[in-house]
């Protein structure tokens, strides 16, 4: 019964909201703010994917899939705005925070929300992706880091203008809504204000951007995480800590956005502490370094569309061979050729694959995109 609760929380959430929304004789909407707009918009990205993979044991498999099916609420009054994004691929809340615009300049924000990261993670919009899957190497990141979501419990201010931005976290550093772990909310009324969690560690992480021109971007972010990340979350009582860096120089970031574009990105993790320990034995000790890079290039040659291709090397640190990520493919906009939005409306064809020594995945996929 609990689980169903929770799965079927988002939908609660969205009839809720769309009853609020929509006025009715019997029950109308009533709001403290005169000035108050609610918008609501998503995206959906249905696609068919065929895989062979030959990890263990050879697979092939064909199928259809949902990578995303996201809905987006947001209320604006004065300088203030809330914004519940909710999955429901995964029945899950993406993001929930509120943003509050202390001047033309700066702003901040409290809640569950992407913060300051690698640009080619989160900040690079899941509409925008060059392909249909974020970089290879920014997906590595996460997993090793604050977790696969990217989102993580806490506050950040921003300052930014039309040439450049500078932005700083202060996060749980475990990535969850989890109450056992990030998730913080007791009350006097438990008798137990920490929940039995015995932990003083937090996360901080920084970033910066220039456009020098328009269609040039470069920037960089910079965490350290003494929480140990969502495997510490994971695996409770490891102690460790993980230090991570990006640097990224793009010359159109967007799809479509000019004939040409090229792009170049790099990142490192330090990892220091505990690994989860083995049956009957103690934690083993961790002092791992995980360097990745990638580059992507882009061209406008077909009318409303570009093909692509990117190039990716991670080193996990193992002594073992660099894992090679190679991705290239071909995305139409139905919608730039009314003359919209490239990403309104976008269909892509891919071909990717992962190499690591003998071992070898490929996919190709055909995915759609609609936003409204």
């Amino acid at each position: 019964m609990i689980e169903w609760k929770h799965r079927l929380a988002p939908v609660a959430i969205v009839l809720c909201s769309i009853a609020l929304i929509q006025p009715t004789e019997a029950r109308p909407f009533v709001s403290g703010a005169d000035d108050l707009e609610v918008t609501v918009g998503g995206a959906v990205q249905p696609r068919i994917s065929y895989g062979h993979s030959d990890q263990v044991m050879v697979t092939d498999r064909v199928g259809f899939g949902l990578r995303r099916a996201r809905t987006r609420i947001s209320g604006t009054w004065g300088m203030t705005r809330v914004e519940a994004d909710l999955d429901f691929a995964t029945m899950s809340a993406v993001q929930l925070y509120a943003t509050l615009k202390l001047s033309d300049n700066w702003r901040m924000r409290a809640g569950y929300f992407p913060g300051a990261q690698p640009q080619a993670y989160i900040p690079t919009s899941m509409t925008k992706i060059d392909g249909v899957e974020r970089a290879a190497i920014a997906e590595r990141w996460s997993r090793l880091t604050i977790g696969s979501s990217g989102r993580d419990l806490g506050v950040d201010l921003k300052w930014s203008n039309d040439y450049a931005y500078a932005s700083v976290w202060l996060h749980s550093g475990l990535g969850s809504l989890n109450r056992s772990g990030a998730n913080y909310r007791e009350s006097p009324s438990s008798h137990n204000a920490t929940r039995g969690v015995d932990n003083m560690a937090l996360a901080i992480s920084g970033s910066l951007g220039f456009t020098p021109q328009d269609g040039l971007e470069l920037g960089g972010y910079v965490g350290y995480n003494a929480a140990g990340g969502a495997r510490a979350e994971l695996t409770p009582g490891i102690d460790r800590t993980v230090t991570s860096w990006s640097a990224h120089v793009y010359w159109g970031p967007d799809p479509g956005s000019q004939f040409l574009r090229l792009k170049a990105e790099a990142l490192g993790i330090m990892i220091e502490g505990d690994d989860p320990p083995a049956a009957g034995g103690p934690p083993p000790q961790v002092d791992l370094s995980h360097f990745g890079a990638a580059g992507t290039a882009a061209i406008g040659i077909i009318p409303h569309g570009e093909v692509f291709a990117r190039f990716e090397v991670f080193d996990e640190d193992d002594g073992n061979d660099l894992t090679r990520y190679l991705s290239t493919g071909v995305m139409f906009s139905p919608s730039a050729m009314d003359g919209g939005p490239f990403a309104r409306e976008r269909i892509t064809l891919l071909y990717s694959n992962a190499v690591r020594g003998e071992q070898t995945d490929h996919i190709a996929v055909l995915q759609g995109q609609w936003l409204f």
